[in-house]
């Protein structure tokens, strides 16, 4: 609780109810602002900075970056369940920013960034999938093997 006697999560709720309304405001700078759902660990500054694409595909990305400031590495992609990020090969929280998109925080230097997708709840539902096909076609297997 705070001092408005509000859990975090209550604080986190009305937090994420407000950035729609700030984001379609006439006033707010798309081009310079990012708004982010939680605070991000770094705080990051204007200036020059180089992004490049490496590699892009439905389920990978990989970027090169060089800034002499810390940045926020803003992907114009969905942000959504799953999605994992390393910098330099350390695993790395992905911020939710402009409510529906992906950010990574990034300390001053060069830095390669990975995005995956790796949604272990897929792969799960896969293999029972699997496991399931294997039991329903027991009996089909047993059937043809009595006719032999």
């Amino acid at each position: 609780m705070d001092s408005t006697n509000k859990t975090k999560e209550q604080i986190d709720k009305e937090r994420r109810e407000l950035i729609p309304d700030k984001l379609m405001s006439g006033g707010f700078d798309r081009e310079n602002v990012i708004i982010l759902e939680k605070p991000s660990p770094v705080s990051p500054q204007f200036g020059g900075g180089t992004v490049e694409v490496l590699e892009y595909s439905p389920q990978r990305a990989v970027f090169k970056t060089d800034s002499n400031s810390p940045k926020l590495l803003f992907v114009g992609d969905p942000y959504y369940f799953g999605w994992r990020a390393t910098v330099d090969g350390e695993d790395r929280e992905i911020l939710r920013a402009n409510y529906a998109y992906r950010a990574v925080p990034l300390i001053q230097g060069v830095h390669t960034v990975r995005f995956y997708y790796d949604n272990k709840l897929f792969y799960a539902g896969s293999f029972l999938s699997l496991i399931m096909l294997g039991i329903l076609k027991l009996p089909t297997l047993r059937r043809s093997r009595r006719r032999d």
